[in-house]
Order: C-alpha cells, then sequence, then structure tokens
C-alpha cells in the first residue's frame, strides 16, 4: 500500500515563516560564543524541479579573524535546501540539507568569501543528519484487535520504503507500507494477503 503527501508552494512558505530567522551554531561547545550563521526571513522562495528549495535572504555570519570574532551582514544570502530520502524500512528518513550558493561579504575578496563558505556548507552538511524527519516513527502503528476476533491479536503497519519528488509546485513524499496481523501466541507479524492464502496442497501421495 501506498500513501502520498505533498507540500505546495504556500504551505512551504507558511513554514518558513515559522522556521525563520533561525540561527545555526557552527561549535557545538561555545554556542553564540563560536561560530554561526543567521538566516533572516525568506525574501524569495523557488521550487527548482529535481533539486529543492532556494531561497533568497538576508543573515548574520559570526566567524574569528586572528583570534578576534568579527560578526559580518550578509546582504546576498542564497541558500538551497535540499530534502532527501536515506534508508529503508524502520531507518527511512527525510534529510533536510541546507547548503548555502551564494555569500556576499562587501569588504573581503572573493578567495576569501569562497573559503569561508566551503567550510560553512561542510559543517551544515555534517549537521543535516540531525536535521531529519523519521517517517517510521510517525507512520509505523500497532493496533490491537477486538477479543471477539479469535485468535488474531494485533493488527501492524509498517514502513517499508519512500521517495520524493520535486516539481515547480510543491515537494511530493510516496511511503511504501506493509500491513500485518499477529496472532495469539505468535511473535511475527503475517502478511494481511499471506494470512488468506490456502494451505499448501502435499501431492506427495
Amino acid at each position: 500500500m501506498d500513501i502520498k503527501a505533498r507540500l505546495d508552494e504556500e504551505t512551504l512558505r507558511r513554514m518558513l515563516g515559522d522556521i525563520l530567522p533561525i540561527t545555526v551554531l557552527l561549535d557545538d561547545d561555545r554556542g553564540t560564543d563560536g561560530r554561526y550563521v543567521t538566516i533572516g526571513r525568506a525574501e524569495r522562495l523557488d521550487l527548482i524541479p529535481g533539486e529543492g528549495v532556494r531561497l533568497a535572504a538576508s543573515g548574520e555570519l559570526r566567524w574569528p579573524f586572528k583570534i578576534v570574532p568579527l560578526t559580518f551582514a550578509l546582504t546576498g544570502l542564497q541558500i538551497l535546501v535540499r530534502p532527501i530520502v536515506v534508508g529503508e524500512g524502520l531507518s527511512t528518513r527525510v534529510l533536510f540539507r541546507p547548503r548555502i550558493e551564494r555569500i556576499d561579504f562587501q569588504k573581503l575578496p572573493d578567495f576569501v568569501d569562497r573559503g569561508i563558505l566551503a567550510l560553512v556548507n561542510r559543517t551544515l552538511e555534517a549537521r543535516s543528519q540531525l536535521l531529519a524527519w523519521h517517517v517510521a516513527d510517525s507512520l509505523c502503528q500497532r493496533f490491537p484487535l477486538p477479543v471477539t476476533l479469535v485468535p488474531l491479536e494485533t493488527a501492524s503497519v509498517d514502513v517499508v520504503s519512500a521517495s520524493l519528488t520535486i516539481d515547480e509546485d510543491g515537494i511530493e513524499l510516496a511511503v511504501a507500507l506493509d500491513m500485518g496481523v499477529t496472532r495469539v501466541g505468535t511473535n511475527a507479524a503475517a502478511a494481511v494477503g499471506d494470512s488468506l492464502q490456502p494451505e499448501p496442497v502435499d501431492n506427495r501421495y
């Protein structure tokens, strides 16, 4: 069985309005005393088919130069958020991988811009594992069946896999589910379809 969920552009804009502005800490042990990048409210949102959601925003970057931390205003911040599906079964998750495509430092040379951008993106990529939706946690379910259905005990819904598509109108997630039942005294979940199959006939005699 497959189910589908779709986020259209209007829903994405509303969600981003709730999420932004946000500050991403780049040094776990130092908090806001260390490096961080702040992303302001989205000034533009574009859906890029097959890629993700591209945002244009302003922001702020705190970065140490010669031991002294400096804070830079970012006027030309362009970010691509790429949702991808990883894992199968119980480990199925959707990761949201942010990547800064362009960052504009008005007072720094281009080669410094590119160097900082590469370092920030490597840190953001490492943190993408934390920005995840664990699909199985939301959709896997167990339902006790009525005692009048002897000898059935529990119905189950399990995530098998998921796939994700992005077009110019939105993001669609398709999840393949498996349904099953357990009988009293058994631990393994049998597929509903399998439980309805007739017993095999032994033709050796």
